[in-house]
């Protein structure tokens, strides 16, 4: 396969090129510096000139609290730019692939979030992001709509100036205390294996919306006493509410991903956060 993926550089970008590479597939990786897929004249005349087998998306506005205060920047990134992009897979016949997130749901439920459920999205992110998925859905019928949760990489987010287990780590050099939220339950995702996940569904052919995670699931607060315990970080963890920490946008309290539709693909569950972690952090300690 000829494959493009957009947004490279990223956490998740970065880590499927390396996937990409590692296979027979030709692959033509772009950062935003090669292309602005917020450019649809842009964007429309490299992809209909190169006439790649299949995209893949990892461009994103991933700020969750700036999206309420930036609108309509994270609205064109994550809807209007996904759905021109959608339009222009369609037309030149290529496989469109775009990651969403488990922000679009409400956190109401209490159990892991199926395929099937309906979203509420309870922030300007959220909404902007099942804007996007819906016009996916709308306008191509050879996609795959991955959501996924709590994604962190080597690659880092430029964004958000590195992920969470690099934030937990660079604080608890001046911090002899962390407090973090223990009320909002995720799902810890290791941006190579969600790569490594996503690389293998492209191939199916089984079109369509799937949840992909590491297994389990965590508060915040665990996964950052997990950090502090594997990485053997010298700093106190205290367990705090969303209301005591600072955050402009609503998060979800529960939004657990069931990656039920993986499972009828017939791949397999990714390994548990905990294992995904050791292993990141054993990386990180080798470079």
């Amino acid at each position: 396969m000829f494959i493009i993926v957009l947004g490279a550089a990223g956490q998740l970008g970065t880590e499927i090129v390396k996937c990409l590479k590692n296979t027979k597939d030709i692959v033509r990786d772009f950062e935003h510096e090669d292309l602005d897929v917020t450019d649809p004249d842009a964007a429309g005349k490299t992809l209909s000139t190169l006439k790649p087998d299949c995209v893949i998306n990892c461009t994103a506005y991933n700020r969750v609290d700036d999206a309420s205060a930036n609108n309509e920047t994270a609205t064109k990134i994550n809807f209007t730019a996904v759905e021109n992009l959608a339009k222009i897979c369609s037309n030149i016949n290529s496989i469109f692939v775009h990651f969403s997130t488990d922000y679009v749901f409400n956190g109401k439920k209490g159990e892991p979030y199926a395929e099937t459920d309906i979203p509420a999205p309870v922030n300007s992110y959220g909404i902007s992001k099942l804007l996007g998925e819906n016009s996916v859905a709308k306008n191509i019928f050879s996609h795959y709509v991955i959501r996924t949760s709590g994604v962190y990489g080597r690659g880092g987010s430029r964004q958000k100036g590195g992920n969470f287990i690099e934030a937990i780590i660079r604080k608890s050099k001046v911090q002899p205390e962390l407090k973090v939220v223990n009320d909002q339950t995720v799902c810890p995702t290791y941006a190579k294996d969600l790569a490594e996940t996503a690389c293998k569904l492209i191939r199916t052919d089984r079109f369509g919306l799937y949840h992909i995670t590491n297994s389990g699931a965590c508060t915040w607060y665990e996964f950052a006493c997990a950090i502090v315990d594997i990485a053997r970080l010298n700093c106190k963890v205290t367990p705090i509410t969303s209301a005591e920490y600072p955050q402009i946008a609503l998060r979800p309290k529960y939004s657990v991903l069931a990656n039920n539709n993986l499972a009828k693909a017939g791949i397999a569950p990714m390994r548990h956060w905990k294992e995904a972690l050791a292993e990141y952090l054993q990386v990180a300690s080798s470079e």
